[in-house]
C-alpha cells in the first residue's frame, strides 16, 4: 500500500503541527509522536499537560536506541565500539500496549539529529493506512564550540580529520586509550595517553593517524552533507520509500 504523508517544515509550521496534535487528542484519537530530540519532546509533554490537565500523567515518553546506518557495513563494524547510538523518543498514552498496531495518526517531528535514511527506516514499522504527518527542520544540527564560535559542519573528510578534537573529543580519547592499552598490556595512565597521542600525530599533516579516524572523517562528511540538506533529502527518501507526499510547506508560504 502506498501511504500518504503531509510534510511540513519551518518554525511557523511547527506550531501548526503542534496544534494538529492537540486537536487529535481532543478528538480522542490514538496517536503516536516520534521525535529525535529529548529536549523538544519534554517541552511538548509540558504543553500537553497544560492543555489537558485532566489527563495528568497518562502520557509517557519512551526512549529507543537506534542502529547507526551507513552504506558501508565495514564502517559500521569499525566505528561501532566508539560511537554513541542515536536516540529516538516517542510519546504515547500509558494505556497503549502496542503503539505500532494501535495507532490512528502518526506524527513525526524531526529537529535535525537523524539523517533522512534513519527517519525512513523508522517509518517502515508503522502501518501505511493511517494519516502520517511529518515536520522537519530545513537543516540538521551540528556540534558547536561556543567559546570559539565554531560550527563543526564540514563536508570535507580532510578538514574533519584535522579538527578531530572539535568534532569528537571523546572518540580521540577512546581510541588513544585503546591503543595505549594494547601497547602496554595494562590500563593506561595520563603519561601513557600523552605518549600515545604524540605517536599518533603526523607532524607533516598535523593529523592524528589511525584507521578509525579516517573512517570517522569519511562517514561524518557524508552525514553532514545530508544534514545540510535535511529537508531536501528527507523528502526524496520518503518518495523513494513509496509514500505519496503532500508538501504543506509550499501551500503555506503565503
Amino acid at each position: 500500500m502506498k501511504g500518504k504523508i503531509d510534510f511540513y517544515s519551518g518554525e511557523r509550521q511547527l506550531n501548526l503541527v503542534a496544534n494538529q496534535i492537540i486537536l487529535a487528542i481532543k478528538k480522542r484519537k490514538k496517536i503516536a509522536i516520534l521525535m529525535d530530540s529529548e529536549v523538544e519532546i519534554k517541552s511538548l509533554l509540558r504543553r500537553l499537560k497544560r492543555e489537558f490537565p485532566e489527563l495528568g500523567g497518562q502520557f509517557q515518553i519512551k526512549t529507543q536506541k537506534l542502529k547507526r546506518i551507513d552504506s558501508d557495513p565495514k564502517i559500521n563494524k569499525i566505528l561501532k565500539p566508539y560511537l554513541k547510538k542515536q536516540e529516538l523518543f516517542s510519546l504515547i498514552g500509558k494505556d497503549r500496549k502496542n503503539c505500532l498496531t494501535d495507532c490512528e495518526i502518526l506524527f513525526g517531528l524531526f529537529f535535525g539529529f537523524l539523517i533522512p535514511r534513519e527517519i525512513r527506516e523508522l517509518l517502515r514499522v508503522y502501518p501505511r493506512d493511517i494519516p502520517i504527518i511529518i515536520w522537519s527542520e530545513t537543516v540538521g544540527q551540528f556540534p558547536k564550540d561556543y567559546h570559539f564560535n565554531t560550527l563543526y559542519d564540514s563536508i570535507s573528510p580532510e578538514e574533519i580529520h584535522q579538527k578531530l578534537f572539535g568534532y569528537n573529543y571523546n572518540l580521540v580519547c577512546q581510541v588513544a586509550t585503546q591503543r595505549a592499552k594494547e601497547k602496554n598490556n595494562r590500563d593506561p595512565n595520563n603519561h601513557d595517553m600523552l605518549n600515545q597521542l604524540n605517536e599518533m600525530m603526523n607532524e607533516e599533516t598535523r593529523k592524528l593517524e589511525d584507521p578509525v579516524f579516517e573512517i570517522y572523517a569519511q562517514r561524518t562528511a557524508k552525514r553532514n552533507y545530508q544534514l545540510r540538506h535535511l529537508k531536501k533529502f528527507l523528502k526524496q527518501e520518503l518518495i523513494h520509500e513509496g509514500y505519496s507526499l503532500s508538501d504543506k510547506t509550499l501551500e503555506n508560504l503565503n
